[in-house]
């Protein structure tokens, strides 16, 4: 891969990373998910499953960051 790409598809990767840290996760989860349930309060994910979620976001964004470094 030249640099490039790579420098290319790291910025793609930390756009998302940074989409997915800054949109609640709790707000994500009642837009997409809670029309599925007669009762989506009683169904909805705990605040530690939202924050694993956040985590989740920030851990990508070190092994991307990782292997754009490793592959430059």
């Amino acid at each position: 891969m030249t640099h490039g790409w790579i420098v290319f598809l790291w910025i793609v990767v930390m756009v998302f990373c940074g989409i997915g840290w800054a949109v609640s996760s709790e707000d994500g989860w009642w837009e997409t998910e809670s029309w599925r349930y007669n009762d989506p309060a009683a169904n909805q994910p705990s605040d530690t499953a939202f924050e694993l979620s956040r985590i989740k976001v920030v851990a990508v964004a070190v092994v991307a960051t990782l292997a754009a470094i490793g592959l430059w």
